[in-house]
């Protein structure tokens, strides 16, 4: 509080301080999902979160202006004694049109990414301090669930559906029991490969916990890809939709997969749509759209998560983890 004269009238700051403008910005701490729309870069999303978070933030800042508490004289009352009048007025200086948005920076990080400009579906994001989080959530390892639309006879340059055509091929002579088939193999191929190069023993008392625990598949060797589950939800050649659960995988990943799937059938396939529906305990039902991109929704959401994350993170965890900071430090 300071006092200052001049011309005997007295200006005394309020009370209620600047520091009151970051009560919003200050609960902005914590993960949540956000839905990415297709043909929007993940930069572009954090980048479009921000303005807007930011834009919310300053339009809230305007209620916690600091007061200028106004003291004058008012003349002498019948006992000749002095009399002063109080009135409070906005400090200025603190107002948006002099001293600009008091927000203009806000720390928006992706925790679990995965996802190209062509994807879309749920993106795991972290806002403010929330490093602890992001570590503990990248080492449980959490599974992410994909939709997946294929579309068989053709194949691109760079598995894209915008890209280059190099192949056109025939695909009559697939059925529905002979592509479960390919798929089932597929998965099988990937988990024995990553169980067998994991630097597991497969006779030790670590792979009897996982065994038990049903967390054998999810053994990985340095960040390898794995496929955890596939099944064919639609097949009406030329176009079948597939879910898939995988670990460590990313948009380029899935493409290669369908690639290498298309030509496992004897024809080709390429993967012109993929939706991401699930990452660990955040899904489609519980990811921001783009519309619901306001400082209200994400921090209704940051205070829902706190609820599901840990839990779900502490159920997940398995005992290799001191086994990868080990594989870590020696590389």
């Amino acid at each position: 509080m300071w006092l200052k004269q001049q011309n005997k009238t007295y200006f005394v700051l309020s009370v209620t301080t600047i520091k009151s403008k970051t009560m919003s910005f200050r609960k902005l701490h914590g993960l949540f999902a956000a839905h990415k729309p297709a043909d929007l870069s993940c930069y572009h999303l954090i980048g479009t979160l921000k303005t807007n978070l930011l834009k919310d933030l300053n339009a809230s800042s305007k209620l916690y202006l600091p007061k200028l508490v106004k003291v004058s004289a008012a003349g002498k009352d019948t006992d000749d004694k002095q009399l002063w009048k109080v009135e409070e007025k906005e400090d200025l200086r603190y107002h948006p049109l002099v001293a600009g948005p008091y927000f203009n920076m806000l720390n928006i990080q992706i925790v679990s990414g995965g996802l190209d400009t062509k994807s879309s579906g749920v993106l795991v994001l972290s806002v403010g301090k929330a490093s602890k989080y992001i570590s503990a959530y990248q080492k449980a390892l959490l599974p992410r669930q994909y939709h997946i639309d294929i579309q068989l006879g053709i194949a691109t340059d760079n598995y894209e559906p915008g890209g280059k055509v190099i192949l056109k091929s025939t695909y009559h002579h697939i059925s529905r029991e002979k592509f479960d088939r390919v798929v089932a193999g597929l998965t099988k191929a990937s988990k024995q490969y990553n169980t067998n190069y994991s630097g597991l023993d497969m006779q030790s008392q670590e792979a009897y916990d996982l065994a038990v625990a049903g967390k054998l598949e999810t053994v990985t060797l340095f960040n390898q890809p794995s496929i955890l589950s596939a099944r064919c939800l639609n097949f009406n050649p030329p176009h079948i939709k597939l879910e898939m659960e995988c670990l460590n995988e990313d948009s380029e990943f899935l493409r290669e997969t369908v690639d290498f799937l298309g030509r496992s059938l004897r024809s080709s396939a390429v993967a012109f749509r993929i939706n991401r529906i699930k990452d660990g305990p955040f899904t489609s039902n519980n990811s921001l759209l783009r519309r619901q991109w306001t400082l209200f929704n994400v921090a209704q959401s940051l205070q829902e998560s706190k609820e599901i994350i840990k839990p779900f993170i502490k159920n997940n965890k398995t005992v290799l983890d001191n086994l990868h900071e080990e594989e870590i430090a020696t590389t």
